[in-house]
């Protein structure tokens, strides 16, 4: 009898995951797939290790307390759009979400400010969040942290090995940046037919970058997404190198 293979899709915040996971999820019978957006989630669920597809915003770490995953697929984006475009998205949500402390206090303030506050419920949602994913960090343990990313315990050159190592043993991983093309390549890597055309899901809104461009933003943005960048370079080198094999 063939074991059944567990995948995970393990999803960054607004790296263009939901429009990602629709084609993903059209590859499993939906009973099959974990209902779950977030990771705290998971603990009160009799069925947790029953799933074959997981996805949402749930570590690779953090699923190993209930299932073994045989394939991982993870997703990236530039860093600093990927950094803006949180900022902006939660802030546009922050009222619907108003029983969270996050997202309480992510209504009053600027960009800037969430640059900068050493608050850990901000300071481990900016800082590096996903270097720190592939490196074995785990999304925060409540509704309040969900947004965080908590660890991993490694100096920060041993977070961009980690992060790397996770990168070359993915079973996949694509580009936000190139979506088309990531989604196509996954299927086919599948054995799955391409779609005709890209599903865009829960995309945000289109905005002016008149703060964002000042030099002090900027050093901001670096200093926050240095380990990051370092990463996604990692990633992005591999996938356009992919083409050429």
């Amino acid at each position: 009898m063939n074991k059944k293979i567990i995948w995970q899709f393990v999803r960054m915040q607004k790296t263009a995951g939901a429009s990602f996971l629709e084609h993903l999820r059209e590859q499993f019978p939906p009973e099959t797939v974990c209902p779950h957006h977030f990771e705290f989630q998971l603990r009160n669920d009799p069925h947790a290790s029953d799933y074959q597809l997981y996805h949402g915003h749930m570590s690779a770490k953090g699923l190993e307390n209930y299932v073994t995953i045989d394939r991982h697929i993870f997703l990236m984006r530039d860093p600093a759009e990927r950094l803006r475009s949180c900022y902006y998205y939660w802030l546009d949500n922050a009222e619907p979400n108003a029983n969270s402390t996050f997202f309480r206090k992510i209504l009053h303030m600027s960009f800037t400010d969430f640059l900068t506050d050493e608050d850990p419920l901000f300071r481990n949602t900016v800082f590096n969040a996903q270097a720190r994913l592939l490196a074995g960090g785990m999304f925060g343990p409540d509704n309040d942290t969900r947004t965080n990313i908590i660890g991993p315990d490694l100096v920060l050159d041993e977070i961009v090995s980690a992060a790397k190592k996770t990168i070359d043993d993915a079973y996949f991983v694509g580009i936000t940046e190139m979506l088309d093309h990531s989604v196509r390549r996954l299927l086919t890597k599948m054995g799955r037919a391409e779609p005709e055309f890209v599903r865009r899901i829960n995309v945000g809104k289109l905005r002016a970058k008149a703060e964002e461009t000042s030099a002090v933003i900027q050093d901001l943005i670096t200093k926050n997404t240095q380990l990051d960048q370092e990463v996604y370079d990692y990633a992005l080198a591999k996938f356009r190198g992919s083409d050429t094999e």
